[in-house]
């Protein structure tokens, strides 16, 4: 199983299709996040889904479980 975290769901309207997402794991969704909180949002994530935050290379220093990002 993964962990799968959106950062900013509510850029993404109502995508009804998300909670699919639980049958590959566990699905943390957040409506919005700061540029300061997306590296400890992503530390333990296997997946990322962003619309709008930008991922810089200092927030994937502790994201040693990460293998997808989907944009």
């Amino acid at each position: 199983m993964y962990n799968i975290v959106v950062l900013d769901a509510s850029t993404l309207g109502k995508v009804e299709a998300l909670k699919k997402l639980e049958e590959w794991g566990t699905l943390v969704s957040h409506e919005h996040t700061a540029p300061e909180e997306v590296a400890a949002r992503i530390a333990d994530a296997d997946v990322v889904i962003t619309n709008k935050v930008v991922l810089k290379p200092a927030d994937f220093e502790t994201a040693t479980r990460l293998k997808l990002i989907c944009v």
